[in-house]
């Protein structure tokens, strides 16, 4: 029996514009990926793995400047290990 797992991908839709205010800790001015990380796994439940590449944020001041390209999405695989 293959084992199945949750995988982690992007799917990609029209570029969508944000803005939004940072918390003072975090202000500044830096360039930083929109990663929708992999969930971990719960005991006894199904495994997951991967992460999804959704966006763009760029910090400058008190704003993050946000562009979105992506929904990040699950599907299920067979276990290549």
């Amino acid at each position: 029996m293959t084992d199945l797992i949750w995988r982690h991908y992007a799917e990609p839709h029209w570029p969508r514009f944000y803005r939004y205010r940072v918390a003072d800790d975090v202000a500044g001015y830096r360039l930083a990926r929109n990663v929708y990380p992999c969930a971990p796994t719960q005991e006894g439940g199904p495994e997951s793995r991967g992460s999804a590449w959704i966006g763009l944020a760029l910090v400058i001041g008190r704003y993050a400047y946000c562009v979105k390209w992506a929904h990040a999405r699950l599907r299920r695989e067979a276990s290549r290990g």
